[in-house]
């Protein structure tokens, strides 16, 4: 039972820093697996974007979000226009535009995704092509 306004207002959180942000933008080559963007420490990250250059088909390529060595979302761009994963939270990464006929792609990174060692997001060109990936995350360290 609460006794009073200070205890029930209380939150008990870590104390992060001010936000952040860091861009990336890189040729991938075709086959690979690339980095975009990478921070270490401890923290949480707010949100972010991963975006295409318009002039190649991506279905089956797809981002990679590591998140203290370890892969926690690698669906590609098919798969989450198929699921309709469109809502932010609803999987790390969600669907922003998908047009497989222009063709452009963009996903969000879902915020609320805490890390003890640091995340990475890659990108993995399952194609012939050589896209140019631009990310910007947006993240706090403690």
């Amino acid at each position: 039972m609460t006794v009073g306004m200070e205890d029930y207002l209380s939150i008990n959180r870590p104390k992060y820093g001010a936000a952040d942000s860091k861009i990336g933008v890189v040729e991938v080559n075709a086959g690979e697996e690339t980095e975009i963007i990478s921070v270490v420490g401890r923290g949480v990250i707010y949100g972010g974007v991963l975006h295409l250059t318009y002039d190649s088909e991506q279905d089956n390529s797809m981002p990679v979000l590591e998140v203290d060595g370890k892969n926690i979302a690698t669906l590609n761009f098919f798969t989450l226009n198929i699921y309709h994963l469109i809502v932010p939270g609803s999987y790390p990464f969600y669907l922003l535009y998908y047009d497989w006929i222009t063709p452009r792609y963009a996903i969000g990174i879902s915020g609320g995704i805490t890390f003890e060692k640091g995340f990475r997001v890659l990108y993995r060109e399952d194609y012939t092509k050589t896209p140019y990936v631009t990310c910007r995350a947006i993240y706090a360290l403690l």
